[in-house]
């Protein structure tokens, strides 16, 4: 397994109000995301683009089984501190985006991982 350099990210406290923009320094398959506790419950979702400044869109995984798209998305939390492992199929440039408004901005801590 080889990963990249760990990477700081703030999300503000107003709510759908993604990150900047992250780098990761190359394409990954999986993001490891350290969560802070939350003041008030809220999900977190990745976002992905092409391209530096490009159109970030959430990022979803298909079940080649049944040919669903499942959003990449924590169930909603509050005070638990958690490591988050998602799929993120190959995307460079990502932001994180909370469903609800915090009492100050958090900082999540991300990584990215290829095989």
């Amino acid at each position: 397994m080889i990963h990249g350099s760990w990477k700081t990210v703030t999300i503000a406290q107003t709510p759908a109000v993604a990150s900047s923009e992250v780098d990761l320094g190359r394409p990954y398959e999986t993001l490891i995301v350290v969560c802070p506790a939350l003041t008030t419950s809220a999900t977190v979702s990745i976002q992905g683009a092409m391209v530096t400044g490009g159109t970030f869109q959430n990022i979803h995984t298909t079940d080649p089984a049944t040919g669903n798209n499942k959003q990449v998305i924590t169930a909603a939390f509050t005070s638990a501190n958690f490591t988050w492992i998602a799929p993120i199929g190959g995307v460079q440039f990502i932001t994180l985006t909370l469903s609800a408004a915090q009492a100050a901005a958090k900082t999540f801590y991300v990584c990215g991982v290829r095989s």
